[in-house]
């Protein structure tokens, strides 16, 4: 049978080890929260990327539509239906 000397030792490596997880399980979360923000970050910057490579096609194909409509009318053919 256990004495209360034997309880008590076992007490403290019990407390010991989840003071180490709960340490563990902080750094944890931290590095989470640091993982969560720089993936805002990155996902943020892709977005504006997203959205310059997207007007700028854009602009592209308005200016190229303009140009086939010249040729077009230059040329004297008929547009084709999309």
């Amino acid at each position: 049978m256990l004495t209360k000397s034997d309880l008590n030792q076992i007490k403290t490596v019990v407390r010991s080890e989840i003071s180490s997880v709960d340490s563990k399980l902080t750094k944890l979360d931290l590095k989470l929260t640091e993982f969560q923000t720089e993936t805002r970050k990155n996902f943020r910057k892709l977005e504006k990327k997203m959205d310059y490579v997207d007007k700028t096609l854009d602009r592209e194909i308005l200016k190229d539509r303009s140009r086939i409509k010249r040729i077009e009318n230059h040329l004297g053919l008929q547009t084709l239906a999309a």
